[in-house]
């Protein structure tokens, strides 16, 4: 098994139960022993697509390579 870590930069627009339901999935795909710690909202080093803030969500979990896609 590999240890992977997954950070991801949502829309801060985003609705709470519509980023709870993208976050659980994630942590469902990737395993229930991922370690999740959420960020929160934070301003970025430079715009992206006009957004100057996104909601940053971490995750840690081990997993076989051959587990891991797109």
């Amino acid at each position: 098994m590999n240890s992977y870590y997954l950070t991801m930069v949502l829309k801060p627009q985003l609705e709470e139960k519509a980023r709870k339901e993208l976050l659980d999935g994630v942590k469902k795909n990737i395993g229930e022993k991922a370690k999740e710690d959420l960020w929160g909202e934070k301003e970025l080093a430079y715009p992206i697509k006009k957004q100057t803030k996104g909601f940053y969500g971490h995750f840690e979990f081990e997993t076989e390579p051959e587990k891991i896609s797109d």
